[in-house]
């Protein structure tokens, strides 16, 4: 900035590929840069800031690179890429220490440094899970698990520390909630919006709006988020809105959020209320005379339904849908003396949001969107309109 208060570009490196990702640490002045044709470029700003060193090039993939970390704790780069392949190096040397081959295109990372965790989102829907706790130089890695649960490509991912519980978002306009530390395998879906969600971040608010600091994250020396917190999840999406779900704390009622997991989808060849058989099972459809039916499943059992015995529509909050999904007859009546108050609260940006960024300490968030605009507003107040 000069003194006059303006800031100017102090200076500018032409690059041999459009940058994707780029990242910057204040402390060192690290500025790593990964570009459309799989090639990281690794620079150190001047103390005046008007000077760029160039440390390095690390020919990291052969195709755009999607997923980019630096786990400057551990001296890692890691990357992702659409070639299929998840690649670390020696942040010191640059040097290629090892890689894993994904079934699709890589999207995003996320790292655990406790530990020593690494998931991979890709574009089939898939996050796969990969720990270095056996490994001194990280050349060897260990496949722990795959969890499956969206349909189409994952967008992002957000690691919270503090309850070792990992969000990912989808172009299938979901988001879940995997309960990792929880160690039973829990995973909560968030279903509001109505396209791709391109980011999903965590956010843990103090309930007295007096904190000295502010809504910043807790730090992962703390133990699990106190009473005295909120915790949500904060998802964007290409349909413009911003979702601010409630997972830890309590509702506009005063009482204890408790979410449920979504079941399983059954299988069956028969209606499992009426017994009416599908238009694949020609054996009971040629036994009772009768023309097959659809299938379709109660989103609050699973159960395998019919089009007559899934008739009623409604919201259901404590699973995660915002918005009216279908219900078998059984749940329908057993919902109506439940609490369907809403546990999260959205606000449309009108603009189709590609990512955005919360500055906890000022209560400011920021959205980019595809129209080339940047809006600004304040976390507090949109989360309540």
């Amino acid at each position: 900035m000069r003194d006059s208060g303006r800031y100017w570009p102090s200076v500018e490196k032409v690059l041999p590929s459009p940058a994707v990702i780029i990242l910057y640490d204040n402390p060192s002045s690290r500025v790593i840069t990964g570009l459309a044709n799989g090639t990281i470029s690794d620079f150190t700003l001047s103390a005046d800031l008007n000077c760029m060193n160039h440390n390095r090039d690390i020919l990291a993939h052969v195709d755009r690179i999607t997923g980019l970390m630096w786990v400057k704790e551990l001296k890692l780069i890691i990357s992702t890429s659409k070639d299929q392949m998840c690649t670390w190096f020696n942040d010191e040397t640059g040097q290629r220490i090892a890689s894993f081959n994904i079934e699709a295109s890589g999207t995003c990372l996320q790292f655990d440094v406790a530990t020593k965790c690494l998931f991979v989102g890709d574009a089939n829907g898939r996050i796969t899970l990969l720990s270095f706790a056996k490994s001194r130089d990280f050349s060897s890695y260990e496949l722990i698990r795959q969890f499956n649960g969206h349909t189409k490509s994952v967008t992002s991912m957000c690691w919270d520390a503090v309850t070792s519980r990992l969000i990912s978002s989808s172009a299938d306009n979901s988001v879940i909630l995997w309960d990792i530390g929880g160690g039973k395998g829990t995973a909560y879906e968030l279903q509001g919006h109505k396209s791709t969600v391109t980011t999903a971040k965590w956010w843990h608010r103090p309930l007295s709006l007096s904190a000295k600091n502010g809504d910043q994250p807790l730090s992962t020396s703390d133990a699990r988020p106190a009473a005295n917190y909120a915790t949500y999840v904060i998802s964007v999406g290409l349909d413009g809105l911003v979702y601010f779900w409630l997972i830890d704390g309590e509702d506009s009622r005063g009482r204890r959020v408790h979410r449920q997991e979504t079941p399983n989808w059954a299988e069956s060849d028969v209606c499992q209320l009426c017994n009416a058989a599908f238009f694949w099972n020609i054996k009971k459809m040629w036994s009772d005379m009768s023309v097959g039916v659809r299938q379709h499943h109660c989103r609050r059992c699973g159960k395998a339904v019919c089009e007559k015995c899934s008739l009623n529509r409604s919201v259901y909050p404590i699973m995660g849908f915002e918005r009216e999904v279908r219900m078998c007859t059984e749940c329908f009546k057993a919902i109506s003396g439940e609490d369907l108050t809403s546990l999260a609260h959205y606000y449309d940006a009108r603009h189709p949001i590609v990512r955005h960024h919360l500055l906890g300490d000022q209560n400011i968030m920021l959205t980019i969107g595809k129209n080339k605009e940047v809006k600004v507003g304040i976390a507090f107040l949109i989360a309540f309109l």
